[in-house]
C-alpha cells in the first residue's frame, strides 16, 4: 500500500512541478547522461537479463501486432525514415500493394505486380518517370491500368 500512495504523491508533485523539474533536467543533462551512462555499463548483465525477459513476455503481442494492418503501416514507416524518405500515402492500403514513393516524400499504394515488373530506383533516378506515369494512371483511373497495364509498358 505504501507504493501505490507514494506513486499518486509523485504523480501529484510532478504535474504541479512540471516547469520547475524541466528547467531542472535542463540545467543537469550532461551530468544525468554521464549517471545513465555508467549506470547501463555498471548494470549491463541486469539489462540483458531484463531484455530478453521482456522480449519472450510480449512475443505473442508483438507478432500479432507486426501482423496487423496498423503494425504493417508501421513497418512500412520506419523502413522509409531509415532510407531518409518520407511517407505521406496519396491513397489508402489494399491487400497486395507495395508502396512506391513518387518523390522522397510521397507514397502511391500500386499493386505488387505493377511495383515489381520494372525495375527503378528513386536514388539513382533509373526509370522513374515511366514507373510515376503508370503510378499516377493508376491513380486516376485504378481498372484501366490494371488490364492495361502489359501494352502500356510494352508501348513505352
Amino acid at each position: 500500500m505504501d507504493i501505490e500512495k507514494r506513486k499518486a504523491y509523485n504523480k501529484a508533485y510532478y504535474q504541479t512541478h512540471a516547469e520547475e523539474i524541466k528547467i531542472q533536467h535542463q540545467k543537469h543533462a550532461e551530468e544525468i547522461k554521464a549517471y545513465q551512462r555508467d549506470y547501463r555499463l555498471t548494470h549491463r548483465e541486469e539489462g540483458k537479463i531484463y531484455g530478453r525477459n521482456h522480449r519472450l513476455a510480449h512475443y505473442k503481442a508483438m507478432k500479432i501486432y507486426c501482423q496487423s494492418l496498423k503494425g504493417k503501416e508501421t513497418k512500412r514507416k520506419s523502413k522509409a525514415k531509415r532510407k531518409q524518405f518520407g511517407f505521406t500515402p496519396l491513397n489508402n492500403y489494399f491487400e497486395g500493394a507495395h508502396g512506391h514513393h513518387i518523390d522522397k516524400e510521397h507514397v502511391i499504394y500500386v499493386p505488387k505486380t505493377l511495383h515489381n515488373d520494372i525495375y527503378h530506383s528513386i536514388l539513382k533516378n533509373i526509370n522513374m518517370e515511366l514507373i510515376n506515369t503508370i503510378a499516377y494512371e493508376f491513380l486516376n483511373n485504378k481498372e484501366e491500368v490494371c488490364s492495361n497495364f502489359r501494352t502500356f509498358v510494352s508501348v513505352q
